[in-house]
C-alpha cells in the first residue's frame, strides 16, 4: 500500500477549505464536512473519533476490491489513533500550535512517518499548514482515503487537526485479487472434483431410472400420435390434393380460353379468302399457348416430386458463377456483375438443388428489368453479419415488387407472370431453409435484393 501525499485534493483538509476557499477561521470537523457542496463532497466513514473521506476513480470492480478497500479504512483508522495518542503525548502542555512549533513537528511526524508507513499532515486551528511529512503521489490510483482527526494536548483541548492520506493503487487491488484466488481456488477445486465424483455416480443411477421412465411415456406418446396421425392423414391429404387440383386447373384453364375463342373463329372463316391471312396468325399464337400448358403441367409435377433436400458440403462461389453465367447473355442484353471469391468459400447445402434458386432467382430478376432503361443486376457473395453464415445477394434495379403482393412472394401458386406457375421462389424457399439457412428480400421503387443466408462450414 502506498501512503503518499496527493496534492490534487487527496486530503480533506485541502479538498474542503483551500479548493472551496472557506475562511480560515476557528474551524471544526463538522463544519468542513457539512459546508461543502454534495456534489464535492467524499463519502464519510466515522471511527469514533476519527473521520475517514474515501474518494474514488470509478465504480468498485469486485466485493474483493470493497473488502479490501474497507479493511484499508479500519487499519488506517487505527494507525491514526495511535499517531494521535502519540502526539497527544509529545505535546502534553500545549494549548496552540504556531509556526514555531513547525520544525519540532517535522522531526515528529518523520519518526511516526518511519514507525507506521503513513503521510502526516498537522494544520493549526484556523487551517494553517505547519508541518508535513509526505512522499511524490503513485500513479494508477484507484482510492484515495484520507483520515481526519483533531490534534489534542494532554488536557483534550483542540489545539490543531491531523490529516493522513493513504492511496490504494490499480497494483495493489490485482495484488489483492490474486492473493484472494490463490486461497480460495484449491479448497473450490476440491470441492467441485468432489461434487463432480458425487454427481457422476448419483447421476448415473438416476439417469438409468429416468430414461427407463422417459423411454415408457415416449412409447405411449407415440402410440397415441401414430394412431392421431393416421386419423388426420387422409383428411389433410384430400384436402391439399383438393387445393392442388383447384389451381391446376384454373392454370390449365385461363390458356384454353383465348384458344377456343381462336379456333371458333377459324371455323366461321374456313373456306374464305379471309382463311389463310387468320390461320397465318393464329397459328404462332395457339403454339405459344400449348407451351405454356406444357411449362405449367411440369412445374406443377416438378413441385409434386421435390426431393427430400440432402445437405453436404458445397463449394457455394463455384455453384454461383456458374448459375450467373448461364444468364450472362441473356436476350435482353441485361449486365451481371459478380462481386466476391471465386473460390473457397464452403457451404452446408443441397448440391443438387442450391443451383435452382439461384437460377429462379436470376430469371426473375432478368424478367423484371425487361422494360428497364440501364437494367442492371449485382450479385454479391460475403460473409454475413450472423456468425458462421455467408450471405448472397441478388439485387436488381428494377420497378420493385409492389406493397400490397410483398407477403405472398414466396407461396406456393403465387405469380405476377402470365405465363407463370408460382412455384419458382416457393420450391425455392423449401430448398434453402431445408439446408439450415433462411431466404428474405427488400424492395423499393428503385429495385429488389434478395438475401439468402446459408452455414459456413469452417475450412482449417
Amino acid at each position: 500500500m502506498h501512503t503518499h501525499h496527493n496534492p490534487m485534493g487527496n486530503t480533506l483538509l485541502i479538498l474542503l477549505m483551500l479548493t472551496l476557499q472557506l475562511p480560515f477561521t476557528r474551524i471544526t470537523m463538522d463544519s468542513l464536512l457539512t459546508n461543502a457542496p454534495a456534489a464535492q463532497r467524499p463519502t464519510i466513514y466515522t471511527y469514533g473519533d476519527i473521520r475517514i473521506a474515501e474518494s474514488r476513480n470509478g465504480r468498485y470492480v469486485s466485493f474483493i476490491e470493497r473488502e479490501y478497500t474497507e479493511r484499508q479504512r479500519i487499519e488506517l483508522a487505527e494507525k491514526s489513533r495511535y499517531i494521535q495518542s502519540q502526539l497527544q503525548n509529545l505535546y502534553v502542555w500545549n494549548y496552540v500550535l504556531t509556526e514555531r512549533h513547525s520544525r519540532g513537528l517535522r522531526i515528529d511526524l518523520r519518526d511516526l512517518k518511519y514507525t507506521y508507513g503513513l503521510d502526516i499532515i498537522v494544520y493549526d486551528l484556523d487551517g494553517n499548514l505547519l508541518a508535513e511529512e509526505t512522499s511524490d503521489p503513485p500513479d494508477n490510483v484507484r482510492t484515495n482515503l484520507t483520515a481526519y482527526t483533531e490534534f489534542l494536548n494532554g488536557g483534550d483541548v483542540r489545539i490543531g487537526f491531523i490529516v493522513i492520506p493513504l492511496n490504494i493503487t490499480e497494483a495493489e487491488v490485482q495484488a489483492e485479487n490474486r492473493r484472494y484466488f490463490s486461497h480460495i481456488l484449491p479448497p473450490l477445486l476440491i470441492l467441485l472434483l468432489v461434487t463432480l465424483v458425487i454427481g457422476f455416480f448419483g447421476g448415473r443411477h438416476l439417469l438409468r431410472v429416468r430414461q427407463r421412465r422417459a423411454k415408457q411415456q415416449y412409447d405411449e406418446r407415440v402410440d397415441a400420435l401414430r394412431l392421431e396421425a393416421a386419423q388426420q392423414a387422409g383428411t389433410a391429404a384430400t384436402a391439399a390434393w383438393r387445393t392442388m387440383a383447384q389451381q391446376v386447373a384454373h392454370e390449365i384453364n385461363n390458356p384454353l380460353t383465348p384458344m377456343k375463342l381462336t379456333l371458333q373463329q377459324l371455323q366461321r372463316i374456313r373456306g374464305t379468302e379471309r382463311f389463310d391471312p387468320a390461320f397465318d396468325k393464329a397459328a404462332p399464337m395457339l403454339i405459344e399457348e400449348i407451351d405454356n400448358l406444357s411449362r405449367i403441367a411440369t412445374s406443377f409435377s416438378t413441385f409434386a416430386k421435390i426431393p427430400e433436400v440432402r445437405v453436404s458440403e458445397v463449394p457455394i462461389a463455384e455453384k454461383l458463377t456458374a448459375s450467373i453465367d448461364l444468364f450472362r447473355h441473356n436476350e435482353a442484353g441485361i449486365p451481371i456483375r459478380y462481386v466476391g471469391p471465386d473460390n473457397g468459400v464452403v457451404v452446408m447445402a443441397d448440391a443438387e438443388q442450391i443451383g435452382q434458386v439461384f437460377t429462379n432467382i436470376l430469371r426473375n430478376a432478368v424478367q423484371a428489368l425487361e422494360n428497364v432503361k440501364d437494367g442492371d443486376i449485382i450479385v454479391m457473395l460475403k460473409t454475413a453479419s450472423t456468425p458462421n453464415q455467408v450471405e448472397i445477394s441478388i439485387s436488381d434495379n428494377g420497378p420493385g415488387i409492389p406493397s400490397e403482393i410483398q407477403d405472398k412472394v414466396f407461396k406456393p401458386n403465387f405469380t405476377t407472370k402470365s405465363s407463370g406457375s408460382g412455384l419458382g421462389l416457393a420450391i425455392s424457399k423449401n430448398i434453402v431453409e431445408g439446408s439450415g439457412g433462411h431466404i428474405t428480400f427488400k424492395t423499393s421503387n428503385k429495385g429488389t435484393t434478395f438475401y439468402i443466408y446459408l452455414t459456413k462450414l469452417q475450412v482449417s
